[in-house]
């Protein structure tokens, strides 16, 4: 099984040969410079990610989604908290 490596989202991922992601994202910095695959990790404030190794911080929304798909989830109920409070009757 031969792997391909792809640029998507400001980072390096892994493919197989029908095209599926199995393995990312990786710095670009680290791996155009050294070689070498360093995962990348969300930051506490989206949308940022960093290279724990070159210490490379860069802003990716569909990136940081990734990594964080509870940000997104959370952002959903609140907007369904709000319509359901828009929706009451004012109680005077």
């Amino acid at each position: 099984m031969a792997e391909k490596w792809i640029l998507k989202d400001l980072a390096y991922w892994v493919k197989d040969d029908s095209g599926e992601v199995i393995d990312g994202p990786f710095c670009t910095e680290c791996w155009d410079k050294s070689g070498s695959k360093h995962r990348i990790f969300p930051k506490d404030r989206e949308p940022m990610v960093q290279c724990p190794n070159c210490k490379n911080e860069f802003a990716s929304p569909p990136l940081f989604h990734r990594l964080r798909p509870d940000v997104e989830e959370s952002r959903k109920k609140l907007r369904e908290t709000m319509r359901n409070l828009n929706r009451m009757e004012p109680q005077f």
